[in-house]
C-alpha cells in the first residue's frame, strides 16, 4: 500500500510539473511584448513586437536626466495610455509632460537624448541614460512589465516579464490545486481504505479460537 501510494504521489507530481511546463510554453508563446521606441520626427511610440494583442500600455514616469536643482531629478511622463497593440503595431505616445518634484517645467529638448545621435548634432561627453519601464496585459488580464533603457536611440531590454499576481490571487491558486489533487486522489483513497478493512478483517477471522466439538454439533444441529 505504501509502495502504491508512492507511485501515485510520483506521478501526481510528475504530471503538475509536466502541465505547467506546457502551461508556460504556451503563455510564451502568447505573450504580447511591447518597447518604448523613437517615431517619425520628434515623437515616441510603444511598439508590440510579441505574438499577440497588448491591453492598456502605459509607460511609467522615468528619470529624464541626473538629478540637478538640489538634487531633485527631473522626470519625464507619457500619462495617456494605449488602449490595445495589435502584433507589429505602432501607436505614437501623445501628451508628454516633464516636471521636477510635481511642477510643470518646459525641458522639452531634453527628450532629444532619447532620439538618434545625429538629431543631436553633437554628442554630450558623459551622457545620462534614461532607464524607464513598461506596463501591459493579454487578453486574459494577465499584466507584463518591460523594462528598457534608451539613448540615442539605443534600446537596450533589461528586464521582462509578469507582473507578480496579488496574494490573494495566489492563495487562490494554491487552493485550486490542492483541491486537484485532492480529487485525483480520492479513487486511490477509497481503495486502500477497502484494503485495510479486508485486511483487518482477516485477521480477525484468523485471531477468532476454533469452535469445540460441541459447538460444532450444535451448529451442525446433530
Amino acid at each position: 500500500m505504501l509502495a502504491t501510494v508512492g507511485v501515485i504521489g510520483f506521478y501526481t507530481i510528475e504530471t503538475s510539473r509536466l502541465r505547467r511546463e506546457a502551461q508556460t510554453q504556451t503563455e510564451l508563446q502568447l505573450r504580447p511584448f511591447v518597447i518604448f521606441e523613437p517615431a517619425e520626427g520628434k515623437d515616441f511610440c510603444v511598439r508590440n513586437i510579441g505574438n499577440t494583442t497588448a491591453l492598456n500600455v502605459k509607460v511609467g514616469t522615468f528619470a529624464l536626466s541626473p538629478p540637478v536643482y538640489d538634487d531633485r531629478a527631473l522626470m519625464a511622463a507619457f500619462p495617456r495610455p494605449v488602449p490595445f497593440l495589435c502584433t507589429g503595431e505602432a501607436c505614437p505616445l501623445q501628451g508628454r509632460t516633464t516636471t521636477i518634484e510635481g511642477q510643470v517645467v518646459d525641458y522639452e529638448f531634453l527628450f532629444a537624448r532619447l532620439r538618434t545621435a545625429g538629431d543631436l548634432g553633437e554628442e554630450e561627453a558623459e551622457p545620462y541614460r534614461p532607464t524607464l519601464r513598461i506596463e501591459f496585459e493579454n487578453v486574459q488580464g494577465q499584466r507584463y512589465f518591460v523594462q528598457e533603457s534608451l539613448l540615442y536611440g539605443d534600446i537596450e531590454i533589461l528586464d521582462f516579464g509578469p507582473v507578480t499576481p496579488p496574494a490573494s490571487s495566489t492563495v487562490r491558486n494554491a487552493r485550486q490545486r490542492l483541491q486537484l489533487a485532492w480529487q485525483q486522489l480520492q479513487p486511490t483513497w477509497q481503495q486502500l481504505q477497502s484494503a485495510w478493512q479486508q485486511l483487518r478483517w482477516r485477521k480477525k477471522k484468523r485471531a477468532s479460537p476454533a469452535p469445540t466439538l460441541d459447538e460444532q454439533e450444535w451448529v451442525d444441529g446433530r
